[in-house]
């Protein structure tokens, strides 16, 4: 239930400017890449998908600005 409600809108604030966006779960090449950056950035990472084992940790990236956002919003809550 609280994976879903990742999958619906969030914030992201950059340099002070909120922008609401979509978030999506990254499958293939994108989430191999996206993967690779978040070790790099946190390779804590790699010891807490050993844990997860055989689950494999979702990787989520914002999709879309604010417009999208908004249109996909209300047709998803029609």
């Amino acid at each position: 239930m609280f994976r879903r409600s990742l999958l619906t809108t969030a914030t992201v604030v950059v340099d002070g400017a909120a922008t609401p966006v979509l978030a999506h779960e990254a499958e293939g090449g994108e989430r191999d890449r996206l993967w690779r950056a978040a070790l790099r950035l946190y390779p804590g990472y790699a010891a807490y998908q050993r844990r997860a084992a055989p689950r494999r940790i979702p990787v989520r990236t914002p999709t879309g600005g604010p417009d999208e956002v908004s249109t996909r919003y209300r047709e998803s809550h029609e």
